[in-house]
């Protein structure tokens, strides 16, 4: 989020802070609204495509083979506000963090964990001039000029007189996110809800349901560029529908390369078409209660995940959303990004390059009953890096995670 300027307003100082009365009441913004145990509604099944590198692959051996690896799955996820705030003592700034602690268990189709990871979401505060925020009461962030007992227990005169105070934080970012993971990854991510450009204050119960995506949209797609495929491409070979394109059916060409090409109906072993192929072609093998395993297809969620989301929300009365994003890199940003601490062999073999989350929250009427019910979407989308393609260059791979999910108590 960059910084809100409007003529209009000025930017007067945050409330001053009263050492003798601190917040004791955490404020978490739109991050209050995940408190509590989500879950799967039946029949409601997430999805996750996940490039890694190939088994006898390495950055030495052979340019642009990975293993593509994709499954429907099942999640509980636990949010827990903590009521009291946690304070950041600044100087001139004193800041009071909202945190809302995380743990999710994601299970296959077949019901064995697949990932679990614990973090916690953290609520900034937002400040671009006063009243910017739908969220501030009790408030995030207090100015804090030097008392006459300040100047004599911290020695700072002369150079800090009683009534000194430096310049106020404004903080570029409302939400920061922070995940430990067991492949041996710590990450940190920052972001902010949208802004109203007319006045500076973040959207909020944003009317109707969430916009997630166009089809084959290139940001959204379980392939990169980078991989020698495009989403124009795959749009123009589909006229922009949801059909396999024609390179689904042709086999890869397993001989000697001919003087004039290859055969008809068949694929370069090193093209980006070959390598969608797999990928178009995604199944996953589900386990059935008569013992026999039936082998279930999963396109098109397997080339563009989040139209799981998009498939979702068809037909349901969806009253208003909040919506949130957050990234390693925040676009359009000067100044901290995030990022991600990766254990040796993670970080030589499938370094993480970047990660944005997109996370919806929307108000659903019940057709039946009439109960207005909350649902929870979420699209993570994380980009490794191992190999180089052929002219030097490094090829990113996405692994997507996409859900909807309901309160516990709702279902």
């Amino acid at each position: 989020m960059s910084t809100f300027r409007n003529p209009a307003f000025t930017l007067p100082e945050y409330p001053p802070f009263a050492p003798d009365n601190p917040p004791t009441e955490a404020q978490h913004g739109v991050l209050g609204q995940l408190d509590g145990t989500w879950v799967n509604a039946p029949g409601i099944y997430g999805i996750h495509t996940t490039i890694l590198p190939a088994p006898g692959s390495t950055s030495e051996q052979q340019f642009g083979t990975f293993l593509f690896k994709t499954q429907e799955y099942t999640e509980k996820l636990e949010f827990r506000k903590k009521t009291s705030p946690v304070r950041n003592r600044l100087g001139s700034n004193e800041q009071f963090n909202g945190a809302v602690n995380y743990e999710t268990s994601i299970c296959d189709r077949n019901g064995v964990e697949q990932h679990f990871e614990m973090g916690q979401y953290l609520w900034i505060g937002v400040w671009t001039h006063h009243g910017a925020s739908p969220y501030d009461t009790p408030a995030c962030l207090f100015s804090r000029k030097a008392s006459l007992k300040d100047v004599k227990d911290n020695f700072t005169f002369p150079t800090l007189a009683e009534g000194a105070q430096g310049p106020q934080f404004i903080p570029p970012y409302s939400i920061s996110r922070q995940g430990s993971i067991p492949h041996g990854n710590a990450v940190q991510l920052f972001g902010s809800q949208p802004l109203d450009p007319n006045i500076g204050i973040p959207y909020k119960d944003i009317p109707g349901a969430p916009v997630i995506a166009d089809l084959w949209d290139e940001k959204s797609v379980a392939f990169d560029k980078t991989m020698g495929y495009t989403a124009e491409k795959l749009r123009k070979a589909t006229n922009n529908t949801r059909v396999k394109p024609d390179i689904a059916s042709y086999s890869v060409y397993q001989g000697v390369q001919p003087k004039d090409g290859f055969p008809a109906g068949t694929l370069d072993p090193n093209s980006g078409e070959a390598y969608m192929k797999r990928i178009f072609n995604a199944t996953q093998q589900l386990n059935c209660s008569s013992g026999t395993v039936v082998t279930d297809p999963l396109f098109p969620y397997c080339v563009q995940p989040n139209l799981k989301l998009v498939d979702a929300n068809k037909g349901l009365d969806i009253i208003s959303h909040d919506h949130f994003t957050l990234n390693t890199n925040p676009p359009n940003s000067t100044g901290l990004q995030g990022g991600s601490l990766n254990n040796v062999a993670v970080d030589r073999y499938a370094k993480i390059f970047d990660i944005e989350v997109r996370v919806w929250i929307s108000k659903v009427k019940d057709k039946q009953s009439g109960k207005i019910v909350d649902q929870l979407q979420y699209e993570q989308r994380i980009h490794f890096e191992f190999q180089y393609g052929v002219d030097g260059t490094k090829t990113k791979w996405p692994h997507y995670q996409c859900n909807t999910l309901r309160r516990l108590e709702d279902l």
